[in-house]
């Protein structure tokens, strides 16, 4: 009897890490990137370094430019399915604020949320997981 449970507690132990973390969808690539008005800004390139994650811009669509990277996104830890306490910088103002992302199942859409102070006053954005390279745009 201890036996079985201990072979059993085993097992669970060896195989749960998997089972939770197996599907969640991976945050690195390239983005298309929209402003609050739905319309396309950039492609950014997320990445990890040191146990956090970046962003940075390589592709300018306003006027279909390659400026040299900038880091817009820093801090972003992951937490789950989630990644939080991370910054993003307003391109446009300079202003920096806090943001965490959610991504949908498939992988696909990334919902930013940035906000200052409490999260429940911010905003969310989508952003769409880049599938060409952005020299082929």
């Amino acid at each position: 009897m201890v036996k079985n449970f201990v072979c059993f507690f085993c097992l669970t132990l060896f195989f749960t890490p998997a089972f939770c973390f197996a599907n969640t969808p991976d945050l690195t690539g390239l983005w298309r990137t929209y402003d609050l008005q739905g319309h396309a800004r950039s492609i950014v390139r997320f990445y990890g370094v040191n146990g956090e994650f970046r962003a940075e811009v390589i592709k300018d669509l306003t006027n279909n430019s390659n400026p040299p990277p900038v880091i817009i996104v820093y801090g972003l830890k992951a937490k789950g399915s989630e990644w939080v306490d991370g910054k993003i910088i307003d391109t446009d103002s300079g202003n920096t604020y806090n943001c965490s992302i959610v991504l949908s199942e498939d992988g696909k859409v990334m919902h930013l949320h940035a906000y200052e102070g409490l999260p429940i006053f911010g905003k969310t954005i989508d952003w769409e997981r880049e599938l060409i390279t952005p020299n082929n745009n």
